[in-house]
């Protein structure tokens, strides 16, 4: 039977966590070892994952760090033991109990890094409210490096990717991560080492509610005007896009096409003829998912 070690992130989680940690522990079809890591909560989530710890059915991963849920889950990913498969929990969220076999039946047959990622089904106040997607993601190299809609709960990876991701010398700076979350490093990392498969169904009721730590953000004008402005008024918050495309530069990437793509936004800040070429490259233009007009001014204002 796979083998598929779970990694979960909580924090402050105590109204949803038991149901969350019950439904991962009911997975069929495969061998379930879920690992959690507490962010130091406040309230009784960390009695209540004692509580499984002590009953033989979790491992909890204690330190005295407060990292967030990005550096959180990559902690988790760099100290879990081998494993056949990986994926990552919300601590809020419920998973069906295909959810985990489903994932490990679409990527068994890729020898390389591979990752698996689906649709999710709305969860809000007890009621299933359809799928967030209607369609398929845009989950291209250039669309994900400018923003991405695949969370991270519905992602289950290989070991081959694993072994990738916990090298040290190709973990990403911490600071980016906060930036643009965990999710988004993984899923660039398997667009650029191997291989992604979209299941565009699901098996995880996404809950919706007033504490969601990560996931589903507003997409109004206000919310666009208020996250801009943000990267405006810190230096730490600008240039998400080329900052990542740096860290990405840490692996061997074999396929040209995706070393140029990644390439251009890691280097445009360089020089003029930098940023021309990144606006030339007919594969980021056509990918990048914005009007090129605003792309091309975010571009020679060094927004990017």
């Amino acid at each position: 039977m796979d083998r598929v070690c779970v990694l979960m992130a909580s924090y402050n989680g105590e109204k949803f966590i038991r149901e969350q940690i019950d439904s991962i522990l009911r997975q069929e079809g495969v061998e379930v070892s879920l690992v959690v890591r507490d962010d130091h909560s406040t309230d009784s989530t960390p009695e209540i994952l004692r509580e499984y710890e002590e009953a033989g059915k979790i491992s909890v991963l204690r330190d005295d760090i407060h990292l967030g849920a990005p550096n959180g889950f990559m902690k988790l990913l760099y100290e879990a033991d081998p494993c056949d498969y990986y994926a990552f929990a919300d601590q809020d969220d419920i998973w069906l109990p295909d959810k985990l076999s489903r994932a490990v039946n679409a990527i068994r047959g890729f020898n390389g890094p591979a990752l698996y990622c689906s649709n999710q089904i709305i969860y809000k106040n007890g009621v299933e409210e359809g799928m967030r997607f209607d369609r398929e993601p845009n989950f291209t190299l250039t669309n994900v490096l400018c923003g991405n809609s695949i969370s991270g709960c519905t992602m289950v990876f290989n070991r081959a990717l694993w072994e990738e991701m916990r090298v040290e010398k190709h973990r990403p700076d911490p600071a980016i991560l906060n930036i643009r979350m965990h999710d988004v490093w993984v899923l660039l990392s398997a667009l650029v080492l191997g291989d992604v498969v979209y299941d565009k169904g699901s098996g995880i009721r996404y809950r919706i509610h007033e504490n969601n730590t990560v996931g589903i953000r507003p997409t109004g004008f206000r919310y666009r005007v208020k996250t801009l402005r943000r990267r405006l008024e810190s230096s730490g918050n600008r240039n998400g896009r080329s900052r990542i495309a740096k860290e990405l530069l840490k692996y061997e990437i074999k396929d040209p096409e995706k070393f140029e793509i990644v390439r251009c936004f890691a280097d445009y800040r360089r020089s003029m003829s930098a940023r021309i070429g990144l606006v030339k490259n007919a594969q980021i233009r056509k990918d990048c998912g914005e009007k090129r007009q605003v792309f091309l001014a975010k571009t020679f204002l060094n927004w990017l």
